[in-house]
């Protein structure tokens, strides 16, 4: 079944498709198969690994000319279900997803400080952590408890240490921490218009009165957005919505208020490939039959003035301590150093966290439902490190590390228990890993290998 498209719906939008052929290209391509499409990760492996690894597994993919990373999937295997998903190679994401992202970093490529409002699932989080510089700190903030829990297990997936996390009411983050961060993105809540082609009820039932309740949130959103965005700084809004009420009119609306305090982006500067797609405004007006993609709205504004030194001090490195007992072991059992790490580890509710740069000065003003990665624990006695930790930073281990093939890396993760011809040592936490990616712990007993993940890390269904 086609999905339902209102005439009415064509109507509100016409002025923004264009003539009655752009409207029958716009129905056209609203009412076909959405591709399939991915974003690699680039924080594991090079490029070029990439695309070899893609390759041996059977995945035909088509570099983007508009998303760095981004990929699409000519017909082959079911890419969820594969390993190198599993292990945080590649992410699933609509394309047209990936623009907001894109353009923050076109725009702020050296930015430390990075607001994520309405971060769950993941998917722009991800990606700004990846695409960014490792020293940069993503703020990850999801109103749902629930929903952090799948932000932060995919943070994990990916490999991703640099991302503290709040369960706040984006709406009230702003007036607290005004003015600190280099950009800050506001992916609002929105009605969903352009994921018709995902969501065939996505317009079904459509009327403009769905607006009011949702504009007033998304607005509230984008002022608190444009609080915590220092001066000079970068703030991005976007929406999966095609109507301008969600898009046009909640950025009149900030601008209203704050006309004096803010400049607009144009865009068509800062993404020339989609030049198509770019409005009067310089905003970005994305719609499915421009790219082949879902639709999406995304604009850019810039605070004025310069840094000041609320920003500065929070750019300011946490004192590191390379001789607390986390950092000995870690030196001395798995040969890691963790002077190359960019931060601290800190004591929390009988655990050791490793918390990221800047984040102790958030902290000072947010209160944060994950703090930093889960380093390490006290058991029987003697430390043992977490296999948060192991996910995050385990690729860099040097001691007491195994390398497996794809079968047992598959099976490790239905909870099953690897073979090995190496003598390890006897009662030690063993770091498997899969192309030099780390899986999880295992320990040496009786001669063999016994599986540590936790049931949370169990994958059913790996191929």
């Amino acid at each position: 079944m086609p999905p339902t498209i209102p005439n009415r719906f064509i109507d509100h939008i016409a002025h923004l498709i264009g003539d009655e052929s752009a409207q029958s290209a716009f129905r056209e391509a609203a009412s076909s198969p959405l591709p399939r499409t991915l974003r690699a990760n680039f924080k594991k492996q090079t490029q070029q690994e990439w695309q070899k690894m893609a390759q041996e597994i059977g995945l035909l993919i088509q570099p983007s000319a508009f998303a760095q990373g981004g990929y699409t999937l000519l017909p082959s295997r079911d890419p969820g279900r594969l390993l190198e998903h599993r292990m945080g190679y590649f992410y699933l994401q609509e394309m047209a997803s990936m623009i907001p992202v894109e353009v923050l970093r076109r725009l702020a490529p050296e930015a430390k400080t990075v607001l994520d409002l309405c971060a769950a699932p993941g998917s722009k989080t991800t990606q700004l952590a990846s695409s960014l510089s490792d020293a940069a700190l993503i703020v990850a903030n999801e109103p749902s408890r629930g929903r952090i829990k799948i932000l932060v297990a995919n943070l994990l997936r990916m490999g991703l240490g640099n991302v503290i996390c709040t369960n706040l009411d984006g709406r009230n983050i702003g007036p607290v921490v005004t003015r600190h961060f280099d950009a800050v993105l506001v992916d609002a809540p929105c009605s969903g218009e352009g994921t018709i082609r995902k969501d065939k009820q996505a317009l079904r039932g459509w009327h403009r009165k769905r607006f009011k309740k949702i504009t007033r949130t998304q607005t509230e959103l984008l002022q608190s957005g444009f609080q915590a965005t220092a001066p000079g700084g970068v703030l991005v809004y976007s929406t999966c919505a095609l109507s301008p009420e969600e898009n046009q009119g909640v950025i009149a609306s900030l601008m209203a208020k704050n006309s004096a305090q803010i400049a607009p982006l144009d865009l068509g500067e800062v993404m020339p490939e989609l030049a198509r797609s770019v409005t009067s405004e310089g905003f970005l007006w994305v719609a499915p039959h421009h790219y082949d993609t879902g639709g999406f709205f995304v604009a850019a504004l810039r605070r004025k003035g310069s840094p000041g030194a609320a920003l500065a001090t929070v750019n300011e490195p946490n004192t590191r301590i390379e001789d607390d007992p986390v950092s000995s072991f870690l030196r001395d059992e798995y040969g890691f150093e963790t002077r190359d790490l960019d931060g601290r580890f800190l004591q929390h509710n009988g655990m050791w966290l490793f918390q990221p740069r800047g984040a102790a000065e958030i902290e000072c003003m947010l209160p944060l439902n994950r703090r930093g990665v889960k380093a390490a624990t006290q058991q029987d006695g003697a430390l043992a490190i977490n296999q948060e930790f192991a996910l995050v930073y385990g690729q860099a281990f040097t001691r007491n590390c195994v390398e497996v093939d794809r079968d047992q890396a598959r099976h490790f993760l239905y909870g099953s228990e690897p073979d090995t011809n190496e003598e390890l040592k006897t009662g030690c936490r063993i770091l498997l890993r899969y192309r030099g990616q780390p899986l999880g712990f295992c320990r040496w007993e009786s001669g063999r290998l016994r599986n540590l993940l936790g049931p949370s890390f169990v994958q059913q269904s790996v191929e």
